[in-house]
């Protein structure tokens, strides 16, 4: 590539031919500023080549910027975003460490706010710099640039159900202690107020995930983090609430890869201790051997998915039924009356087809890590696990046709069971109270032969 703006760079280092170097003339009285106009030192050989190089770093790292953002604004459009601000990212990371998936995060981010006021700053100083006389950084020039960028979100917000609040003063969410957050996003970048809020919303997109889709698109994603804030706002005491910003979304929709490796994480321990695969670090070893026995055994044709593989009694049966799926399903949604199954059991009840196949789809994923006879744990990525986990959701789909009665009856004997298993009291409110019509027939024959009025009747 061409240097560019090397001519400008010798213009400025030199005042007309080179090879006619002006005359320094003497400086008189009543001639100061016509003296100073016309006096040009010449720099140096050497200072002239750093000059060069340094100019041409600057032009370079310009073309860097300019098309890492052209990249970046190229992504942004091709990635759905009702948003009227400056912000159409799904920003990456929550501070919780989790490092983002390379093809599930990483193909729905466009650009977040912070991102591109660092890409508008840098440009803007380097073109400065670039057209600006050597010893002239450009910086001041763009102190304004920067100043507005760095100001809290302002009051925009993505079309959606949250924006359709009614009766509620929609304030814009301000920064905790009033100071511009650095690093990834988090819900504590945020007032204690407005990280309540989040993390609440945080948990209504979650029990979506469980229940409904554990790879949602963009489009679905948004829309689920409009109908979480919307959920979480609605349910203030007060009628005040925070206007929901790409950011704040951004930062809601980051769960849902935590959401699915937090049930590997469970599901993981659960595989090893039921169905009996023993730690090794040598594949030569007796252990590694056994493990890769019990490996195909569980993956042939689904065995691991029986109530009964056949072993003893020579058929297997009881599909989609073995006792570490509703454990799982405790340990996952239900292990104590905090968790998120507890807090939103009615989506749980009975237990969703989509929860039973995200919880297959875990299961045969940890088996998976023994294939070599050593446990090597896998990231439960998306451009790795939808397919098998869409499998497993079909196959649930042909197994209970014709019987949706009975799979019914099985998934909701599983939710009874993990719900009281968590140590919950029942919520009376889901349970109707009614009373049969042949018991009010009874009861209206015998009050048929009562006055209501008399002594003998008693008040007991």
């Amino acid at each position: 590539m061409a240097k560019r703006g090397s001519s400008s760079l010798s213009t400025e280092f030199s005042d007309g031919d080179e090879s006619q170097p002006q005359k320094r003339s003497s400086k008189t009285d009543g001639d100061t500023t016509g003296s100073h106009s016309r006096r040009k030192h010449k720099p140096s050989k050497k200072q002239r080549q750093l000059d060069e190089d340094q100019h041409q770093k600057q032009q370079d790292e310009l073309e860097r910027l300019r098309k890492e953002n052209a990249k970046l604004r190229k992504k942004a459009a091709t990635t759905p975003s009702k948003s009227t601000g400056m912000s159409t990212a799904a920003l990456q990371l929550d501070g919780s460490g989790f490092e983002p998936e390379s093809e599930d995060d990483l193909d729905v981010i466009n650009l977040q706010s912070a991102e591109q006021s660092k890409f508008k700053v840098s440009i803007l100083a380097l073109t400065f710099q670039s057209e600006s006389p050597p010893g002239h950084n450009g910086l001041d020039q763009v102190a304004a640039d920067t100043q507005s960028l760095q100001q809290p979100e302002t009051g925009e917000v993505t079309m959606g159900p949250s924006s359709t609040l009614q009766s509620r003063t929609l304030q814009t969410a301000e920064w905790r202690d009033g100071k511009v957050p650095t690093g990834r996003p988090k819900a504590a970048d945020y007032t204690p107020d407005v990280a309540g809020l989040l993390l609440r919303a945080i948990n209504e997109f979650e029990w979506r995930i469980y229940t409904k889709n554990p790879f949602p698109d963009t489009e679905q994603q948004v829309q689920w983090a409009h109908e979480a804030w919307h959920a979480v706002i609605q349910a203030r005491r007060d009628a005040g609430g925070y206007q929901l910003t790409d950011r704040m979304i951004g930062i809601i929709k980051t769960r849902k890869s935590n959401a699915r490796n937090n049930v590997v994480t469970v599901v993981r321990a659960g595989v090893k201790t039921t169905y009996g695969f023993q730690d090794t670090q040598d594949k030569k070893s007796v252990q590694a051997r056994e493990n890769v026995k019990l490996y195909l055994k569980l993956m042939d044709d689904c065995t691991f998915l029986y109530k009964d593989d056949g072993t003893r009694s020579g058929e297997r049966s009881g599909y989609a039924e073995h006792k570490i799926i509703w454990k799982m399903i405790h340990e996952c949604f239900f292990h104590n009356a905090d968790e998120i199954g507890v807090q939103f059991h009615k989506h749980f009840d009975p237990i969703p087809e989509v929860t039973h196949a995200l919880i297959i789809a875990a299961i045969s994923h940890c088996i998976e890590e023994w294939s070599t006879g050593i446990q090597i744990p896998v990231h439960f990525r998306e451009s790795t696990t939808k397919a098998p986990y869409l499998g497993y959701l079909n196959a649930l789909k042909k197994w209970e046709k014709g019987i949706e009665p009975v799979v019914f009856n099985i998934r909701k004997k599983w939710y009874q069971r993990v719900y009281k298993l968590s140590g919950a009291v029942s919520d009376s409110s889901s349970v109707p109270i009614t009373i049969s019509d042949a018991a009010l027939e009874q009861a209206n024959e015998k009050l048929r032969t009562r006055s209501g009025d008399t002594d003998s009747e008693g008040e007991d």
